[in-house]
């Protein structure tokens, strides 16, 4: 929701502080396994993502803002499956790809991490990142899966 922007960019710092001070706790709970996921399994047939268009702006090293609703620039178009999507509220942060993009792409040394991200009507958050090596980065940049070395989730 558009009007819990402010109150979660407030409430931040908090829920950090809370995440590292349990830190140790979290993770031994995944280690060695994480716990079974609630939510139904979905396998990479049943994402049918063709083709991705996303149009943004944006300022390096918005990722490691504490405030990235604030920070982050905005998504200015995005087609999924060549459908046109809203992006009334779409907030886009980009810098250097964290531990966990290095993990996923552990050939590439430079690598970027990209996430756009918007609350939906029922106040849940939704986010897309898409991890890739830096040297991909360009204004106007097609990038093919499967072929470029990139990954992502939502």
């Amino acid at each position: 929701m558009p009007d819990a922007k402010a109150e979660a960019a407030t409430d931040t710092p908090r829920v950090r502080k809370f995440i590292l001070k349990r830190r140790g706790e979290i993770l031994a709970d995944l280690t060695p396994e994480p716990p079974d996921w609630p939510e139904p399994a979905v396998s990479e047939g049943d994402l049918e993502l063709e083709a991705l268009e996303v149009h943004f702006e944006t300022s390096w090293g918005t990722n490691q803002s504490a405030d990235p609703f604030s920070a982050g620039g905005r998504a200015t178009y995005l087609t999924i499956n060549e459908i046109e999507e809203s992006v009334e509220d779409v907030t886009v942060i980009a810098g250097h790809a964290g531990l966990d993009g290095r993990l996923i792409l552990p050939d590439v040394e430079d690598l970027a991490a990209l996430s756009a991200f918007s609350f939906e009507q029922d106040g849940s958050l939704t986010e897309m990142t898409l991890v890739l090596p830096i040297s991909l980065l360009a204004d106007g940049a097609t990038l093919t899966i499967g072929k470029d070395p990139l990954s992502g989730g939502v």
